[in-house]
């Protein structure tokens, strides 16, 4: 009976022990196998995202985690499966990993421009907001005003607008709802047909002097920078007009030099422009370079070897033939006229052409097919699009991302006509600015004025 009895025990006692093993088994965390996503390739346009699904294998994986990565998250960047096409390029690998084993799957992404479109002239108005074709210097209301010879504008909403008033040699503030024209920096109006006096002061309002402020551009706090050629300097003016120099020497210093503020020099500065960051940028035009400054008024170069001539290439082997104007995107490209050709300088200093050729012309096309005749000045759109002033042509130029130029508003012949696009005639344009909602202004160096273009679609 006792063998009995202790043969029943021992057989329980098994069955414990296998029960409990079993469910040891079912209790043990399952590793990961694999990782799957849902694409395998992607294609996604500027400016759009998507969302990638990782699946960790098997499906009941104890560690379903995975860490996610970008191969060159300056074109597509990934957060949580979540990939953001910032610009064109690729393909990318966005890469899933899972923390149990190290299991990988990637997706390649490749990121390209929107479909590029193209403005009929018909859908192009052109008219003006102020100014005379006499010459002068006189204030006040938008249509009594005059300036002598502007080169320069800078926009800082439609209802505000800033010009070089350049053989006045001040800067000119138009208050369009308020009907009236005054004078920011610089000296006042002597009499209506006298031209104001150049001279070199740091001052405020009237009592400050520049000699020909040939270039604008506004900072993201208001601030206005000026390209002050002849005294080979860059001006800085606030709100209140207070102005100061921001680099460059003493006025008529012209030369070239890297340094910090007044230590750097420059030779007839004809362009500027400043980034999101607050780095400024500017065509020395007779060192035959672009400089860019930093915040702290650090003066660098970032294209050009110095020598007149017309080459593409990275940095000091890159030349330019007559630098005038310039422009900079929201990813650091730099666009910039360079006399009948439209460059392009990326933020590492490598130079190519956008448009146009070293043979002046009137051309519409692609790239080096299309031809100008002396580019004053360019402006960038939200899309990347470029308008240039073509000043021996007398029209207003449109320029794709890749390249493709048509005439935006123009008739190729010097006149003072609004209308429609290429219905209406410009006499001399200089420069050129875009709001945010996509208006352009831009002054006529010939006719004394400021001209609006706006798009009807």
């Amino acid at each position: 009976m006792k063998t009995k009895n202790c043969f029943v025990m021992v057989a329980l006692a098994a069955a414990t022990l296998l029960a409990s093993c079993n469910d040891d088994e079912k209790n043990r965390p399952v590793a990961a196998t694999g990782v799957e996503l849902n694409a395998s390739t992607l294609s996604l346009l500027v400016g759009t995202d998507t969302v990638l699904t990782a699946t960790v294998l098997p499906l009941d994986a104890a560690d379903a985690r995975v860490d996610w990565t970008s191969s060159d998250p300056e074109i597509a960047s990934v957060d949580a499966g979540k990939v953001s096409a910032l610009k064109a390029g690729g393909p990318v690998a966005i890469t899933a990993t899972t923390n149990d084993g190290g299991f990988e799957a990637t997706c390649n992404v490749t990121v390209t421009l929107p479909p590029e479109t193209f403005v009929a002239p018909e859908d192009v108005a052109v008219s003006t907001v102020c100014g005379n074709v006499l010459i002068g210097t006189a204030n006040g209301a938008l249509d009594v005003a005059r300036f002598a010879v502007p080169y320069a504008i800078a926009v800082a909403s439609p209802d505000l607008i800033f010009v070089g008033d350049n053989l006045n040699h001040r800067v000119q503030k138009i208050d369009v709802p308020g009907n009236n024209v005054s004078t920011l920096a610089g000296p006042p109006p002597a009499s209506m047909f006298l031209m104001a006096p150049a001279g070199y002061a740091n001052a405020t309002g009237g009592d400050a002097r520049f000699s020909n402020p040939i270039a604008l551009a506004l900072d993201a706090a208001g601030n206005l920078y000026a390209a002050d050629n002849e005294n080979c300097a860059i001006r800085k003016i606030t709100q209140a007009g207070v102005v100061t120099t921001f680099a460059g020497g003493e006025p008529k210093e012209p030369g070239f030099a890297d340094a910090a503020g007044a230590a750097a020099r420059f030779n007839e500065p004809s362009g500027i422009a400043v980034d999101k960051d607050g780095y400024v940028y500017v065509a020395d035009g007779k060192n035959y370079r672009v400089r860019k400054i930093s915040p702290a008024g650090v003066v660098t170069t970032l294209a050009g070897s110095g020598a007149q001539g017309a080459a593409d290439g990275a940095g000091s082997d890159a030349q330019f033939q007559e630098l005038h104007g310039l422009e900079v995107d929201a990813e650091g490209n730099v666009y910039v006229a360079d006399d009948s050709r439209v460059r392009k300088i990326s933020p590492a200093g490598v130079v190519t052409t956008l448009a146009g050729g070293t043979e002046k012309g009137y051309a519409e096309g692609v790239g080096t097919a299309a031809r100008f005749d002396v580019i004053m000045d360019v402006a960038i759109d939200a899309e990347g699009y470029l308008y240039a002033t073509d000043l021996g042509n007398n029209c207003i130029r449109r320029i794709t991302p890749s390249g493709v130029v048509t005439t935006l508003a123009g008739t190729g012949s010097a006149g003072t006509a609004n209308g429609l696009g290429t219905e209406a005639m410009f006499n001399d344009p200089g420069g050129i600015d875009i709001d945010a909602s996509g208006t352009l202004f831009i002054v006529e160096m010939s006719s004394n004025r400021v001209r609006k273009i706006t798009f009807n679609n």
